[in-house]
Formats: C-alpha cells, sequence, structure tokens
C-alpha cells in the first residue's frame, strides 16, 4: 500500500469515527437513564446499624484443589497428572545438581483379572 493510499485509508477511518462520536452525542437520554446514572453514582450511606458486607466464600479450599487434581476419585491413588509433574520436577533437579535421573515403568500381569474377581475398589 502506497503512502497516498495508507493517507486517504487514515482520513476515511477518522471521518468514521467523528460521525460515530456525532451520533452518539445526538442520542438521546430518556429520564430512567439519568435516574439510573445517578443511583450508580449516589455515595454508599453508611449508619452505625448497617451491616458490613458478608465475604465472598470459597468454594474449594487449597487442600481440596490439590486433591482433585491430583488424586484419582476411585483409587485415591496419584494420577497421570500428578506423575507428569513430579518427572518434569525430577529433570529439572537432576539437571541442577547435574546428576543422572532414573524411570521405571512396572507392568502388573493380571491386573485386569483383580478388577473382574473384586471391582474397581480393589484397584
Amino acid at each position: 500500500m502506497s503512502n497516498d493510499e495508507k493517507w486517504i485509508d487514515g482520513i476515511a477511518k477518522d471521518n468514521v469515527f467523528h460521525r460515530r462520536l456525532s451520533d452518539l452525542r445526538n442520542t438521546s437520554i430518556n429520564q430512567d437513564h439519568i435516574a439510573a446514572l445517578e443511583e450508580l453514582n449516589k455515595p454508599r450511606q453508611q449508619t452505625m446499624f448497617s451491616r458490613p458486607e458478608p465475604r465472598k466464600k470459597t468454594i474449594l479450599s487449597h487442600d481440596d484443589v490439590i486433591r482433585i487434581a491430583f488424586y484419582d476419585d476411585g483409587t485415591q491413588a496419584y494420577n497421570f497428572r500428578y506423575l507428569v509433574r513430579r518427572l518434569e520436577r525430577e529433570i529439572k533437579r537432576s539437571k541442577r545438581y547435574n546428576r543422572a535421573v532414573s524411570v521405571m515403568i512396572v507392568a502388573v500381569e493380571g491386573f485386569d483379572k483383580i478388577e473382574e474377581s473384586y471391582g474397581v475398589t480393589a484397584l
């Protein structure tokens, strides 16, 4: 885009802005709008007997959030998210101290038979 085209485009945008601003100024405000604005701008009146606003209660505590994020509901064991976060921490620590890190994956044979025999709660 050449400089002349940019200049013309800038003028057109400026004209549109001023036209919209004029439209806004020319809008009529009725008594309901004025009353609502006055109500919003009124200072709050506190009396000797007024109660302070109740504090917003937190829905979950920090411990609840940790439990939901890192533990499986059914087994109460750590979940995959915890495993990944813990691995990331250990890898960073091994780099920081220039030490090796090892990961061991364990596969239990017959794990599905335990679930079939004793149900999900046994896991």
